[in-house]
C-alpha cells in the first residue's frame, strides 16, 4: 500500500480523519507521480515508480533467496548499512524523472515472517516502522559495504476498506541495474546480500519528509530469475482493470474455446505451465468489468461458494469473476486450476446465459 496517495485521496475528496501514522509531510516530488481519480463507487490512486534514476553506481548480479533459489538482483559498491534489532538497512539514492532527490530503502525482516493476516493493520505496522528507521537513520552507526538487493519489477493493485468509499490503489515499480548508470559485467566482491535471511520490507522517501510512499513486503516467491522479465503493459500484472470498458465477445471466446475442448489440447501441450492462457485472462477481466468489480469479494463468496452455480445471479457474477480475477494473489496457478476443475466453463456459460436474458437475473 502507500501511504502518500491515500492521503492525498483522502484530503482531496473524503471528509475523514486518518490514522496518526499518516500523518505528518508528503514527500512532494514522489507526490506529483500520483494520480488520483474519483469513481462513481470508489477512489482510484496510481503512483507509477517505473523510472526512477540511479543515482549511484549499479551491476546485474545473482543470489540464492532464502528460499534457497537464484534470484536476479542490482549491486551497488558503496552504500551506508545500519541493523535495527539486528535486522539488515540500507538507503539508496535514486531521482525522479525530474530530477528530485529520493531514496528508496530496504529493511531485511524476520525469516518467519509470514504473508499478513489483516492486512490494514499491517500496513499501520509497518508505515510506523518505516518512519521510525527514517527518523534515526542520521544520528545511528551505519558501514559503508557493497550491497546486493533482489530487482523488483511488477504491478499491483489492492483496496484500502475502512473509508467511507474504497479506495483502489495500483503500484508500479521497476527497480532493475539498466540505463547510464548499469553496467554488465564488474564483479562485485563480497556484498551484503539483502534477502538471504528473510523477506524485504522496501519504500521510499524523500529529504525532509515524514510521510513514507510505496511500502511493500517483498518475499523471495516474487523475486525474479536471473534474465527474467515482467511486461509491465501486461494485464497479467494488473488481474482485475477497474474501470475499464468490457467485451463480451471475449467472453464468448473463452466460452467457445472451452466448449471446443481446446483447453483440455493446452493442459497436454503444457502439463507444467501454471498461468492461465491468454484467452481465459481475457475472458475472465472482461467479465469483472462488465458486472462491475466486488470490492468485498471476500466476503461475498463464502455464502455462495458451495452453492449451484446455474442459480448463481448477475451479482454473483460480480463475486465469482472478481475472485477468479485476484485468485493468483492466493496462490499462483489459481485461475488455471479452475479452468481444470471444470468451474470456470462452469461460471462463463452462466455469465452468458444472464446476458443474453438479462430478466432472469
Amino acid at each position: 500500500m502507500d501511504p502518500v496517495s491515500l492521503r492525498l485521496a483522502v484530503d482531496e475528496f473524503l471528509d475523514t480523519r486518518l490514522p496518526r501514522v499518516l500523518g505528518g509531510s508528503v514527500p512532494s516530488a514522489l507526490a506529483r507521480l500520483v494520480h488520483v481519480e474519483k469513481r462513481a463507487e470508489y477512489l482510484r490512486t496510481t503512483l507509477d515508480l517505473t523510472r526512477l534514476g540511479w543515482e549511484v553506481p549499479v551491476t546485474h548480479g545473482a543470489m540464492e533467496g532464502d528460499d534457497s533459489e537464484l534470484r536476479w538482483t542490482f549491486e551497488s559498491p558503496s552504500l551506508p548499512v545500519m541493523r535495527v534489532d539486528g535486522r539488515r538497512v540500507t538507503r539508496i539514492p535514486m531521482s525522479t524523472p525530474n530530477g528530485d532527490p529520493v531514496h528508496l530503502w530496504v529493511h531485511e525482516q524476520e525469516a518467519e515472517r509470514e504473508e499478513v493476516g489483516d492486512p490494514r493493520a499491517d500496513f499501520f505496522e509497518l508505515t510506523a516502522a518505516a518512519r521510525e528507521i527514517m527518523a534515526v537513520w542520521e544520528v545511528s552507526r551505519t558501514e559503508t559495504t557493497a550491497v546486493s538487493v533482489p530487482v523488483q519489477q511488477f504491478v499491483v493493485t489492492d483496496e484500502v476498506f475502512g473509508l467511507p468509499v474504497p479506495v483502489v490503489q495500483e503500484l508500479r515499480i521497476l527497480l532493475r541495474p539498466e540505463g547510464f548508470a548499469a553496467t554488465w559485467g564488474s564483479q562485485i566482491p563480497d556484498p551484503v546480500m539483502f534477502g538471504t535471511e528473510g523477506p524485504l520490507l522496501m519504500w521510499f522517501s524523500e529529504p525532509g519528509a515524514e510521510l513514507p510512499a510505496a511500502l511493500l513486503l517483498s518475499h523471495s516467491s516474487q523475486w525474479l530469475r536471473p534474465g527474467e522479465d515482467v511486461d509491465l503493459t501486461s494485464h497479467r500484472a494488473d488481474p482485475v482493470l477497474y474501470g475499464a470498458r468490457g467485451d463480451i465477445s471475449q467472453v464468448r471466446a473463452l466460452a467457445e474455446w472451452i466448449a471446443a475442448g481446446r483447453h483440455l489440447a493446452w493442459f497436454r501441450e503444457n502439463p507444467d505451465e501454471f498461468n492461465a492462457p491468454e484467452i481465459v485472462w481475457d475472458g475472465v477481466l472482461a467479465g469483472v468489468r462488465l458486472a462491475g468489480p466486488d470490492f468485498r469479494y471476500l466476503d461475498h463468496i463464502k455464502p455462495i461458494y458451495d452453492q449451484p452455480i446455474g442459480e448463481a445471479t448477475w451479482r454473483d457474477m460480480s463475486t465469482w469473476f472478481t475472485w477468479q480475477s485476484r485468485g493468483d494473489r492466493f496462490g499462483y496457478g489459481h485461475l488455471t486450476s479452475e479452468l481444470c476443475s471444470g468451474r470456470l466453463g462452469e461460471l462463463v456459460e452462466r455469465f452468458l446465459e444472464l446476458w443474453d436474458a438479462p430478466t432472469t437475473a
